[in-house]
């Protein structure tokens, strides 16, 4: 079971109704055999629309691609470094 906040809109389009719910997650998975790799859909169970994992997410990639090139960076300080710590 997860926390969701979902929203609609009313018939006229003027009010926005929301509420937090708790759900269960959506089953499906992609299982690849040859990496041994697993995936399983972030959203919940009867969601409308595409899985997670089908979904592009432009800020997501964003923050990770900022993580990755921190860690690459604090990886360089450290080999140029004297390895000790401040």
């Amino acid at each position: 079971m997860s926390l969701w906040f979902l929203w609609a809109t009313s018939a006229g389009g003027h009010r926005v109704h929301h509420r937090l719910v708790l759900l269960a997650l959506c089953p499906y998975r992609i299982h690849r055999l040859r990496e041994n790799y697993r995936q399983w859909c972030g959203l919940y169970e009867d969601h409308p629309g595409s899985h997670s994992f089908h979904i592009a997410d432009p800020l997501r990639d964003a923050h990770h691609a900022h993580i990755r090139h921190n860690a690459q960076r604090a990886g360089e300080d450290d080999v140029e470094g004297d390895g000790q710590t401040s």
